[in-house]
């Protein structure tokens, strides 16, 4: 804008550890002298990471900044002996501020102020400069103090910080696949399954993965147990079916849907023996157990019907689950071992 002194501010939002530089320009018809500028950060100081303003960018000017408070710093420039244009229309750089966008789940805003007061010294006066709002020339000097204040001039603007709370979500069984057999009912223990959680943040290096810890809803307690977001347990009493548990990422509005079909033995299992009539072995005798007769040994075989629903089905072999918990009758007459053995 003509006649003014204005910064330019990012117009898109900055990622975490992404640097922003608002340069600050004089357009004006009189050169513009010595110079102080407060720059302050008036809102969402926790999303700015560090800051700090200097004159490196500028042709025109030597300045020096220093804090004057946590959420303040001065820059105060001198020109150099390449007086500033003077001309009407030109622009000169006049300094910069280097913005570093903070870590934050939470997208925001900061909002920076510069308040910039002229001052002309009368010994560097070399072009006209304005003093109190009206113009002085350098062959005026001995009527201009020593430190003289001009009008003062401020500009703000706002830098939108981008946070890094997650953009996608997606969960994973760490099995691998949607299907789950509960087999609680057989072995009489708690049967649980993983769930993996990966969300994607935006950073200053560009999309990241992150390992949330999300919160979760639905389900069907008559099938899971989704208690635990992270750890699915299935117990003995609950059946089978299509269950979706849906998992919302912290301090965000994404969220992602897990769907599994669970498998649970249907009442009843089938024992069979693979020799219902044990022998004696001929000529064998046991000698750790006073030399009586060694019998024969009959496998056992114990099939479960799963089902998910009435239409989804299907018989397994869970003798290995099945072992530890079958016993016999009768101990004197026959026992079974840990291997599913009579």
């Amino acid at each position: 804008p003509p006649s003014s002194i204005y910064a330019v501010f990012p117009t898109r939002s900055l990622a975490a550890g992404e640097i922003a530089v608002v340069p600050v320009y004089a357009n004006t018809s009189m050169a513009v002298g010595s110079f102080q500028a407060v720059v302050s950060i008036t809102a969402g100081a926790l999303l700015v990471q560090s800051w700090q303003a200097s004159c490196n960018s500028s042709a025109y000017y030597s300045c020096v900044s220093y804090p004057l408070t946590t959420t303040s710093l001065a820059v105060v420039a001198i020109p150099l002996a390449t007086a500033p244009p003077s001309a009407s229309g030109a622009v000169a750089q006049l300094f910069s501020i280097r913005v570093t966008a903070a870590a934050s789940l939470l997208s925001g805003t900061a909002t920076v102020t510069i308040a910039m007061t002229q001052y002309a010294l009368a010994d560097q006066a070399r072009t006209p400069v304005l003093i109190q709002g009206a113009l002085a020339s350098p062959s005026a000097a001995i009527a201009v103090p020593a430190v003289t204040r001009a009008s003062s001039t401020a500009s703000a603007g706002a830098i939108h910080i981008q946070g890094t709370a997650p953009v996608a979500l997606f969960v994973a069984p760490a099995n691998g696949h949607g299907v789950v057999v509960n087999t609680a009912r057989i072995t009489q223990a708690n049967q649980s399954v993983s769930v993996i959680a990966t969300a994607i943040a935006l950073t200053s290096a560009g999309p990241a993965m992150t390992s949330p810890a999300p919160s979760c809803s639905g389900g069907n307690s008559a099938i899971v147990d989704a208690t635990n977001c992270s750890q699915l347990v299935f117990y003995p009493s609950q059946t089978g079916g299509l269950v979706t548990v849906t998992y919302q990422a912290p301090i965000s509005s994404v969220s992602a849907t897990l769907t599994l079909r669970v498998y649970a033995p249907s009442l009843g299992v089938s024992v069979a023996l693979a020799y219902p009539t044990l022998y004696p072995v001929q000529a064998l005798l046991n000698p750790s157990a006073a030399c009586t007769p060694v019998f024969s040994q009959s496998a056992i075989t114990v099939i479960a019907n799963f089902s998910a629903d009435a239409d989804l089905f299907f018989a397994a072999d869970v003798t290995d689950l099945a072992a530890p918990r079958i016993g016999s009758s009768n101990t004197s007459v026959a026992a079974v071992d840990s291997a599913g053995f009579v």
